[in-house]
C-alpha cells in the first residue's frame, strides 16, 4: 500500500468518525451537551489525522492543524466560559497561509508561472 493509499484511507477514516460524531450528537435531546461540542470533535479528529500521517511519515497538513487547533478552542471556549470568535480567527489563518505558503513551499508549477 501506497502512502497515497494510505492517506486517502485515513482521510477517509476521518470522514466517518466525523459523520458518526455528528449522528451522536443529534441523538442527544437539545442541551444534553454545550452547543459547540462537536467543534471539540472536529479538531480532535483533524489533529489525531496529522498524527497519525507523522507516524506514518506522510506529509501533514498545515492547514488542517491550524483549524484543528483552532476548532478544539473554539470548542473548549463553552467548557470554560469565553467566547472565542471563531469566523475573524478562521478568515486571519486562510489569509496568513495564503501569503506565508509559497515561502514554506517550492511550487514548481508556480515557479513556471512567475518566470513568463
Amino acid at each position: 500500500m501506497t502512502k497515497h493509499d494510505i492517506n486517502a484511507r485515513l482521510e477517509s477514516i476521518a470522514w466517518a468518525l466525523f459523520l458518526i460524531m455528528l449522528g451522536v450528537l443529534w441523538l442527544f435531546p437539545e442541551g444534553r451537551f454545550p452547543e459547540d461540542t462537536w467543534l471539540l470533535g472536529v479538531g480532535a479528529i483533524l489533529l489525531l489525522l496529522n498524527m497519525v500521517r507523522y507516524l506514518y511519515r506522510i506529509k501533514m497538513s498545515t492547514f488542517t492543524i491550524i483549524l484543528g487547533i483552532i476548532a478544539l478552542a473554539a470548542g473548549l471556549d463553552d467548557y470554560i466560559g469565553f467566547e472565542l470568535p471563531i469566523i475573524p480567527i478562521l478568515v486571519i489563518t486562510v489569509g496568513v497561509i495564503i501569503i506565508i505558503r509559497p515561502k514554506w513551499f517550492k511550487c514548481k508549477r508556480c515557479d513556471k508561472w512567475l518566470e513568463e
